[in-house]
């Protein structure tokens, strides 16, 4: 009996310490991430201007047609399009773009709880088409990625990739998008009628 007391209190402590040393290297990471130069949807103006931006892709008489969003933009449109479930609310939202790569960041939470930020890697190939994918997550600067359900990104990059036919297919935009660039500054949708 004393053995088995013995296992189950080196088990208790190894479980603290496992979890104090996440804790830790979390607390950490946030207290440097807040302090990094961030787009965050938090520090904008959020009297843009993106329907009449979107309006005049839609009715220009170009057969080839662009639209720039900026950063801020993006951060808008993203916050408008996220939806969350009635337990938590989305916080605030952050990108941090390269080309070729945008880090999403997302904090959840609730009147009494905060959640740990969430980041997801949107990725963008070289190639001219408007795939996009979530190639890991990471929670805080811990890459959760093959610890999710197999799944998970899977059903993640399938969301994106039917919103983007639903677009097409429907004529949403009265354009098909044919590319989609993430660049380090801005994301650029291009549209052929």
């Amino acid at each position: 009996m004393r053995i088995f007391k013995n296992f189950l209190l080196f088990l208790f402590v190894s479980v603290l310490l496992l979890v104090g040393f996440f804790l830790f290297k979390y607390v950490s990471w946030e207290k440097k991430f807040l302090q990094e130069e961030i787009r965050c949807y938090s520090n904008i103006d959020v009297d843009l201007e993106i329907e009449e931006k979107i309006e005049k892709f839609i009715v220009s008489d170009s057969r080839t047609e662009s639209i720039v969003f900026t950063q801020e933009e993006v951060l808008s449109i993203l916050k408008s399009n996220i939806e969350v479930g009635d337990l938590f609310v989305l916080k605030d939202i952050c990108i941090k773009p390269s080309k070729g790569m945008w880090s999403v960041y997302l904090s959840y939470g609730n009147n009494t709880l905060k959640l740990p930020w969430i980041r997801q890697d949107v990725v963008k190939d070289d190639r001219e088409t408007a795939e996009l994918y979530v190639r890991e997550m990471f929670l805080g600067s811990i890459n959760i990625t093959r610890y999710l359900r197999r799944s998970a990104l899977v059903d993640i990059n399938k969301g994106i990739a039917d919103a983007i036919i639903l677009v097409n297919e429907n004529r949403f935009l009265g354009r098909e998008i044919r590319n989609i660039e993430l660049l380090e500054d801005r994301v650029v949708v291009k549209g052929v009628r």
